[in-house]
């Protein structure tokens, strides 16, 4: 179990993370780019960056965590769960996401440019923004979100929408 009150850089760089257990982590910057997470539960925690760039990210699941930058850029997580979760951006640009659920979370931007998706869960994602639509393919929305969208996927379609 690694447990880290308050830091302003946690390093995890290149790093191999398995089955460990990261609870209340207050920091500026996490990061972790270039590293493999497998097993871990990342629970109560508090992070200006959480860079997870070029990560691998297999069984993991992010608790209660508040992120005002969350990078998966260029990274590949399967079967990740994010419950009760709160991004400011959340880029995923070049990211594969297989397996990946969101149980009551909340995000100002979703960055899905060249997103690969497959059984990518956003229903419990409550999203303000999306950037790259034909990211979505093989993302499975609610029909809510599918209405809060609907003027920017006619966009992306070239449909015109008038009064």
């Amino acid at each position: 179990m690694a447990e880290a009150d308050t830091v302003d850089l946690l390093d995890l760089t290149g790093s191999t993370l398995r089955d460990v257990i990261i609870d209340r982590l207050h920091a500026v910057q996490v990061t972790a780019r270039s590293s493999r997470w497998r097993e871990v539960e990342v629970g109560t925690a508090r992070v200006g960056t959480l860079d997870l760039g070029a990560a691998e990210v297999a069984a993991v699941t992010f608790r209660s965590v508040r992120a005002d930058y969350l990078n998966l850029a260029a990274s590949q997580l399967s079967d990740v769960t994010f419950i009760d979760c709160v991004f400011g951006t959340l880029d995923a640009p070049a990211a594969t996401l297989t397996r990946v659920t969101f149980e009551g979370c909340r995000c100002e931007e979703l960055d899905t440019r060249d997103l690969r998706a497959e059984d990518l869960d956003l229903r419990g994602l409550d999203v303000a923004s999306l950037t790259d639509l034909r990211g979505l393919r093989g993302a499975t929305l609610s029909l809510p979100q599918a209405h809060a969208h609907a003027s920017a996927f006619a966009a992306a379609l070239g449909i015109r929408i008038a009064n």
